[in-house]
Formats: structure tokens, sequence, C-alpha cells
């Protein structure tokens, strides 16, 4: 409820993010919620997002490459 509601900013710091992540379930009732979607329209208002994302080594598998190619 949070990021909808975000007027000038948003930060998430995080060490393994999803942008398919459901922010509320049941996914077949808050679809809308999704991470990535939710994220898009708080940009539509002209909302700020800042994002840090933990850049993992070659034994870790969190996908960081993908979670920024996404974001």
């Amino acid at each position: 409820d949070a990021l909808e509601k975000a007027k000038w900013q948003i930060m998430i710091c995080d060490w393994m993010i999803s942008p398919e992540l459901y922010l509320k379930r049941p996914t077949n009732e808050f679809g809308h919620t999704r991470l990535d979607r939710t994220l898009a329209r708080a940009a539509d208002r002209d909302v700020k997002i800042f994002i840090l994302l933990y850049n993992e080594s070659s034994f870790l598998t969190n996908d960081s490459a993908y979670a920024k190619e996404v974001f």
C-alpha cells in the first residue's frame, strides 16, 4: 500500500529481488500488486525509484543481472 501511495521516491535495498514478486495474495485477486507492475505505476506518477541490489559472485544464484535488466 505504501508503494502505491508514494509521491516522491521509493528506495529499495536488497540482496535478492524478483520483479515477479506478488506483494499481496491471492494472486488471482491481487495480480496488479506484482512488484514490477507496482513500480511501473509509480514511475508513471513521476516517482523516483532507487534500487540497490547486491551483485552476486559466481557461486550465488540470485541473478542480479536479470533484475537489473527488468527494472
